[in-house]
């Protein structure tokens, strides 16, 4: 009997919202008012949602998305924030915090969305948050940082992989530059701080694959590929590659051998994505895509355009153990 193929799944997805429904969401006042909020409520129709909480009418909104796309399951995963030395949560440093107990009651509600912790190693309580992510069928633990200014290859953070890898929980990390979020030095979203907890054996992913704007070059992407040729427990996720301004990295990502057979399917909804026919879509093929409603499924066909869509969606469920 052949085996059966592995489920379509989008690992990089983000609740959102502004608290308002009883998620525990917070967000700071100055960060509610920035250009990258407000754009990203008029880019999803959040004007349109009347009555209902913003919490709720965003949640609407990508499970639509998600049903209306071929993906069978999205990876959802809330967002740490800066802390202080105590360990403690500096609402004054942190854009937007998304607990992770929304994340798990969200999808708890929801078959088709699967938990992803965010836990930064800053935070006082980080062993008891891990164990509660193990205990919540947590997919992998997320690490941003540029947002978080937590240097993935400090030693300080050994214990931190180790219990992670103890705990069977594999790591996702931001690499490359972080545009959303406020963010700490860039050289923090350099992924040759990843050697350290793939030394500690964990299976890491590098989100957005180190890709960035011509501002950065290619030096992150180059030390990512350096870390692929000695480690096999890295990947990378296609998060945020089909953005405007990272568009050259479609098929830059296609073209590298290595690279495009580690790579995972990631969205990073609700982040938007480009549908200009630059590199990847031919006239046809980008009136085919213009014509899907969802974000979720446009998001996929471009990348399939460019040769790694649905194989990396299947990869991503085989890595992270969906459907298995």
């Amino acid at each position: 009997m052949a085996e059966a193929s592995p489920p379509l799944i989008d690992m990089h997805v983000h609740l959102w919202g502004t608290g308002d429904g009883g998620s525990g969401i917070r967000v700071h006042p100055r960060y509610r008012w920035s250009p990258t909020f407000l754009g990203a409520g008029l880019a999803l129709g959040m004007h349109w949602r009347r009555a209902e909480s913003y919490d709720a009418y965003y949640l609407k909104l990508l499970l639509e998305a998600l049903d209306a796309s071929p993906l069978e399951f999205a990876v959802v995963q809330g967002m740490e924030g800066v802390y202080d030395a105590d360990g403690r949560l500096d609402g004054r440093r942190t854009a937007i915090y998304i607990p992770n107990d929304y994340v798990y009651r969200v999808c708890r509600e929801h078959d088709c969305l699967l938990p992803a912790a965010a836990v930064s190693p800053a935070r006082a309580d980080w062993q008891a948050e891990l164990d509660r992510a193990a205990e919540q069928g947590a997919l992998y633990v997320k690490l941003n940082p540029c947002a978080g200014r937590t240097p993935v290859g400090a030693e300080r953070w050994r214990a931190f992989y180790r219990r992670l890898r103890r705990l069977g929980l594999a790591l996702v990390c931001h690499t490359g530059p972080e545009r959303s979020l406020w963010s700490g030095p860039r050289r923090l979203g350099d992924p040759a701080g990843l050697e350290l907890p793939l030394s500690e054996g964990l299976v890491v992913v590098a989100a957005h694959a180190a890709t960035g704007t011509l501002l950065e070059g290619g030096r992150p992407f180059e030390n990512m590929v350096r870390l692929m040729e000695r480690f096999g427990n890295l990947y990378a996720d296609t998060s945020a590659v089909a953005q405007w301004f990272r568009w050259r990295w479609l098929g830059r990502l296609a073209g590298h051998e290595l690279v495009r057979s580690r790579l995972l399917h990631g969205s990073d909804y609700p982040v938007p994505i480009t549908l200009l026919p630059w590199g990847v879509l031919s006239p046809a093929s980008w009136r085919r895509v213009r014509r899907l409603r969802s974000r979720l499924a446009r998001d996929l066909a471009v990348k399939e355009e460019a040769g790694f869509g649905l194989a990396s969606a299947r990869r991503a469920a085989r890595v992270l153990g969906v459907g298995s």
